[in-house]
Parts: structure tokens; C-alpha cells; sequence
């Protein structure tokens, strides 16, 4: 009988322990999340207290009910339950603020160039392209290209012969029909090309590819970080959002954090925009301006637009007509990268979410719909544009 008591007393101290060790450990993580989520920065001042209730109150609870049944398995459960879910906030809350800090504070462009063949050619490497001409795009992307060329002439081991394009649609004809072994491609044409010749993937192969780098350097930080400006690029899809292509939404947002105003103008993909890049390029629709130097891309808006703008915001959501930095910030868009800094791109999760009401928005857009005309886009014939009304 004695035994048994002993072993009953023990059983129960262990389970107490337990039950203990659960309850700080829930504790810990609640308290580990809290701070985390009052970091992030996305949560305003007056809310913190509410949070911190809302985030205890479970535990509390559970600890209360675990100590009235402590010797029941109820309370094992209660406490293991509280312990898990206060585990798994704790890693949301960590994982929220990679994704916010990870897309916000981008100071590099990112462009991979391609060599590519026919997907008959013999070629397994670029030692075997030795005979080949290389085709390019010479009105484009020039000091890029030079650099794809240097990395090309390192691996293969001698410079190739180049013959330039005037278009990335001739470039990739030239391939097409046999004039050039092998092409440098940018791949942020790719969706592009794809629209030309549906066959495009298929019928080439990439042989090496590069990534290049590039300083974003050219935009304007705001005197004051309550009032600012940005543009929004969004598309549907992409595989690297720093190598971003054509937008299906582009939007030039002014906001005064302190007066609570804001203006949005929207516009159109087919807008005629001038897309430079290294100092050459023309006017192509604001779908592309992302495919070009981001550092041309303030001077392209202010024409069209009158603003400095200090931020761009490029998003790939699964729907670019609805675009919530609230659903950015927990990930519910796929990807995004912006040279906002973090704190900035934290207020406006913050206005969106908590501080929204009382703001005065006026919205704008862009249509120019009197001149809309068709022209050539990239080399492609047919292509429908909008001429701003002031050209018209």
C-alpha cells in the first residue's frame, strides 16, 4: 500500500512539473511574441495593451483550469494546447516580420542574361559555340549586356562573335531562322517573346545564364517620411520578383501620413511612357517600365505625372486590381520587393489595417483615352497604346 501511494505522489509531482513546465514555456513564447509583434511596428500604440491582454488571457485561463484540475488530464491538455498555440503565434509573428523586413529596403536590381540555342543544336556547353555568331539586343540594356559578355568570355574561354539587333523581337528572329548559333537574353523579356511566338520556349534552350546586379541608387528619399510618394507595379505571376517584367497595374500613390490624405492615380498598362535603359530605349506602355533600369523609372513617372516619387513597391498577387499591404505584410501576396524602408512600409501596413478611418483619398486616372492608337511595342506591330491627352 505504501508503494502504491509512493508511486501515485510521484506520478502526480511529475505530472504537476509538467504541467509547469508547459505553462513557462507558453508563457515565454507569449510574452517572446508580444514583443515581436510590438517590433514589427505594424500595430499602433494605443493597441499594444489590448494585445498584450488578448495574447495572456489564454494562458491565464488555462493555468487557472489546469490548477484547479491539475492531478486530471484535462489540465494536461489544457496546458499542452496553450503551450502549442502560443508556439505556433510565436513563429507566425517571426515569420511576418522576414517577410516584411525581407521584400522592404531593396538596394539592388537584379537582371539575368541568357545564352540561348535552338533546342536542336548540338551544343552542350560553351565550349562548343566557339564558331557561333552571337546575336544581341544593341538599343537596350547595353552596359548589362557588356557585362553578360565579359562573364560569357570567362567561362567559355574566348570573346564570341557578336552581331547586334535593333530590337529584342529581331534578336530573337535572328535565332529563330538561323542567321545567329546562339543569342544574349535578357529574361525579363521572356513573358514578351512568349506572347509573339508561343512556341518560344520550346523551340530554345538555355545554355548559361547570368545574374547581374545593378545599384538602385537614382531614387529620392523624402525630406520628411510623413509625406512621400510611390509606385506600385503589380502582376500575377513571376518566378523572382527582382527580376520583375510586365505590370498589369501601375498605380502613383502621394500620401501625408500626418494630415491623413492621400492621392492615387492609376494608370493604364498601354500608357505611353519613355522606358530608358543605359541612357537608350524610347517610349514603350508603363506595362514594361519595370523591364528597364529601375534608377530611369522616377524621371519616366514625373513626366507623366508632375511627382517625385521616392519609393516602388513591385508586387506579383493573385489579384493586382486589389492590392492590400495588410495581406502583403502577413503573405498573402506571393512576392514583393521595394526600396521603401522598413519603417515606412510598416506605417502604411499599419494606417491600412488599424488607422483607415477619417482619411481624405482622391483618386485619379491617367486615361488619355482620346489618342489611342496602334504602333510598334519592342518590335511587335500591333501593339494598342494610349498617347497622354497633352500629345494628342
Amino acid at each position: 500500500m505504501a508503494d502504491n501511494k509512493s508511486k501515485k505522489a510521484s506520478k502526480k509531482k511529475s505530472g504537476i512539473t509538467i504541467q509547469i513546465v508547459l505553462g513557462i514555456a507558453a508563457l515565454a513564447a507569449i510574452a517572446f511574441m508580444t514583443v515581436r509583434i510590438c517590433r514589427l511596428g505594424i500595430i499602433p500604440l494605443r493597441m499594444y495593451a489590448t494585445l498584450a491582454a488578448v495574447l495572456t488571457a489564454p494562458a491565464v485561463i488555462a493555468a487557472f483550469v489546469a490548477g484547479i484540475i491539475r492531478f486530471h488530464r484535462t489540465g494536461y491538455v489544457c496546458t499542452v494546447i496553450v503551450a502549442a498555440v502560443a508556439i505556433m503565434l510565436m513563429i507566425f509573428s517571426n515569420n511576418t516580420a522576414a517577410v516584411i523586413s525581407g521584400g522592404s529596403g531593396v538596394s539592388k536590381q537584379k537582371d539575368t542574361f541568357s545564352v540561348l540555342v535552338l533546342m536542336e543544336n548540338d551544343a552542350k556547353a560553351l565550349s562548343s559555340t566557339y564558331s557561333f555568331i552571337y546575336g544581341y539586343n544593341e538599343s537596350t540594356d547595353v552596359s548589362l549586356t557588356d557585362r553578360a559578355v565579359i562573364e560569357l568570355t570567362k567561362d567559355a574561354q574566348f570573346r564570341p562573335a557578336l552581331k547586334g539587333y535593333e530590337t529584342v523581337k529581331d534578336t530573337v528572329d535572328a535565332l529563330l531562322s538561323g542567321k545567329v548559333g546562339a543569342i544574349i537574353f535578357n529574361e525579363a523579356f521572356r513573358p514578351v517573346m512568349q506572347k509573339v511566338y508561343p512556341e518560344f520556349n520550346t523551340r530554345t534552350r538555355i545554355l548559361n545564364s547570368y545574374e547581374l546586379e545593378s545599384d538602385i541608387s537614382a531614387w529620392t528619399a523624402p525630406k520628411d517620411n510623413s509625406v512621400f510618394s510611390f509606385y506600385v507595379a503589380a502582376a500575377k505571376s513571376a518566378d523572382d520578383i527582382e527580376s520583375f517584367g510586365e505590370s498589369e497595374v501601375n498605380k502613383v500613390v502621394t500620401v501625408d501620413m500626418n494630415a491623413k490624405k492621400a492621392v492615387v492615380t492609376t494608370i493604364p498598362s498601354q500608357y505611353l511612357v519613355n522606358i530608358k535603359t543605359d541612357g537608350t530605349g524610347g517610349r514603350e506602355p508603363i506595362a514594361y517600365l519595370m523591364l528597364g533600369d529601375y534608377n530611369y523609372i522616377p524621371q519616366a513617372l514625373k513626366d507623366i505625372t508632375g511627382t517625385d516619387v521616392n519609393y516602388f513597391v513591385a508586387c506579383h498577387v493573385k489579384d493586382p486590381e486589389n492590392i492590400d499591404f495588410t495581406k502583403l505584410a502577413f503573405g498573402e501576396h506571393v512576392k514583393y520587393c521595394s526600396n521603401m524602408p522598413y519603417d515606412v512600409l510598416a506605417s502604411l501596413i499599419r494606417t491600412e489595417g488599424f488607422d483607415s478611418d477619417g482619411w481624405e483619398i482622391e483618386w485619379k486616372t491617367l486615361d488619355g483615352t482620346s489618342s489611342t492608337i496602334t504602333t510598334e511595342v519592342f518590335g511587335i506591330s500591333g501593339t494598342k497604346v494610349i498617347v497622354p491627352d497633352n500629345e494628342g
